[in-house]
């Protein structure tokens, strides 16, 4: 059970945590505690603003290739030519915006932004075309919203609160719930990430790098979903199928069991990992 009182007794506010945040709390736990609990946030990074760009596009392009009526968890999977196309329009709707942008202060896009966009949409068709070739998963929602409303327990007496969204979730029938499913969480990555392997599973779940999918896959489970895959998809990813199963956590408790204590008392390593 989550505490809300510190060491001091004092009752104190638990923030709800991004998996973003909770995923950085592992390599830099000082600057999420000083932007989290004590309100304090360095300026961004602009250091390389290219490639977060290109992640926002790739992500935000492929998220359009459905479009999932109310009410519902699922929507049935594009063919791949479909998904090309959609991913092809979200992408020149972009261009489109930024030129009407340029064109009311009487300015061309330049050629740097258009080498940019060419990058970020040669990407977004690359991971959409690997995804559409997957087969026996039928049905998938994009950008699924997980978290927030209640702590999502990892083991007896380990909870952690988290909200986040999912890039894509694939699952073989179109459920109305997650109750008793086989669902798959696919993350994307822009760069040059591997997939997945439970041999070094431990090493990447206290680097960071896993765990996003990790909470994820635990968050689904707590939804009722029977059986819980999860995979990195990027351009060098070849293995485009589920990668780990939610059940290969099951060893690796204690370092989600650090990150609860971590979120509850508030009290965090200046750096290096749990």
């Amino acid at each position: 059970m989550i505490s809300r009182y510190g060491r001091t007794g004092r009752y104190r506010p638990l923030p709800t945590l991004s998996v973003t945040d909770l995923e950085r709390m592992v390599v830099s736990p000082a600057i999420i505690w000083m932007k989290r609990y004590l309100g304090v946030e360095a300026p961004e990074d602009a250091a390389n603003p290219w490639a977060a760009t290109t992640g926002k596009w790739v992500h935000q392009w492929l998220a359009n290739i459905v479009k999932t009526p109310d009410g519902k968890i699922f929507s049935e999977l594009p063919a791949l030519a479909e998904i090309d196309k959609r991913v092809r329009l979200a992408a020149d709707e972009q261009r489109v915006e930024v030129r009407r942008l340029c064109g009311l202060v009487g300015k061309v896009i330049p050629d740097w932004w258009s080498w940019g966009w060419l990058n970020a949409q040669y990407l977004a068709r690359h991971l959409g075309a690997k995804i559409g070739a997957a087969e026996g998963w039928n049905w998938i929602a994009t950008e699924l919203a997980v978290g927030r409303d209640d702590a999502v327990k990892i083991a007896e007496g380990v909870e952690i609160k988290l909200h986040g969204k999912i890039d894509l979730v694939l699952a073989e029938d179109d459920a109305s719930s997650f109750a008793g499913e086989k669902i798959w969480i696919v993350d994307y990555k822009t760069g040059s990430a591997k997939e997945l392997k439970t041999s070094d599973l431990h090493d990447s779940l206290v680097k960071g790098t896993t765990l996003q999918l990790g909470l994820y896959a635990l968050a689904l489970r707590q939804l009722g979903a029977d059986e819980v895959s999860v995979s990195i998809v990027s351009l060098t990813v070849k293995n485009v199928a589920p990668q780990l199963s939610v059940t290969d956590l099951a060893p690796h408790t204690d370092v989600f069991a650090d990150l609860a204590e971590m979120q509850s008392t508030g009290i965090f390593a200046m750096k290096g990992e749990i």
